[in-house]
Protein backbone atom coordinates (compact mmCIF):
# COMPACT_ATOMS: atom_id res chain seq x y z
CA UNK A 1 0.00 0.00 0.00
CA UNK A 2 1.19 3.03 -0.63
CA UNK A 3 1.51 6.12 1.40
CA UNK A 4 -1.27 8.38 -0.67
CA UNK A 5 -3.52 5.52 -0.78
CA UNK A 6 -3.62 5.33 3.61
CA UNK A 7 -3.60 9.19 3.88
CA UNK A 8 -5.39 10.17 1.44
CA UNK A 9 -3.93 13.82 1.23
CA UNK A 10 -6.34 16.83 -0.31
CA UNK A 11 -3.26 18.38 -1.99
CA UNK A 12 0.61 18.68 -2.73
CA UNK A 13 2.62 18.90 -0.48
CA UNK A 14 0.80 17.54 2.61
CA UNK A 15 2.85 16.72 5.30
CA UNK A 16 2.19 14.58 8.20
CA UNK A 17 3.58 14.49 11.61
CA UNK A 18 3.12 11.38 13.03
CA UNK A 19 4.24 10.42 16.76
CA UNK A 20 5.95 7.17 18.28
CA UNK A 21 2.53 5.78 18.64
CA UNK A 22 1.51 6.10 15.07
CA UNK A 23 -1.05 8.10 15.19
CA UNK A 24 -1.59 11.23 13.23
CA UNK A 25 -0.77 14.48 15.47
CA UNK A 26 -0.82 17.31 12.94
CA UNK A 27 -1.26 17.58 9.10
CA UNK A 28 -0.55 20.61 7.28
CA UNK A 29 -1.84 20.44 3.55
CA UNK A 30 0.25 22.85 1.24
CA UNK A 31 2.98 25.44 2.40
CA UNK A 32 3.39 29.04 3.62
CA UNK A 33 6.45 30.49 5.21
CA UNK A 34 3.89 31.64 8.04
CA UNK A 35 3.49 28.13 8.69
CA UNK A 36 7.11 27.47 9.95
CA UNK A 37 6.50 28.46 13.12
CA UNK A 38 3.86 27.18 13.92
CA UNK A 39 4.79 23.79 12.28
CA UNK A 40 8.66 23.71 14.59
CA UNK A 41 6.12 24.30 17.88
CA UNK A 42 4.32 20.91 16.88
CA UNK A 43 7.16 18.87 16.10
CA UNK A 44 8.89 20.32 19.41
CA UNK A 45 6.18 19.19 21.19
CA UNK A 46 5.95 15.86 19.78
CA UNK A 47 9.72 15.51 20.62
CA UNK A 48 9.28 17.00 23.93
CA UNK A 49 12.17 19.63 23.18
CA UNK A 50 11.47 22.82 24.90
CA UNK A 51 12.31 26.03 22.33
CA UNK A 52 15.80 27.37 23.05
Amino acid sequence: MKVADLYQPKGMPTSYLIGTDGKVRAVHGGFRLDDREKIEKEIRAALGVARK
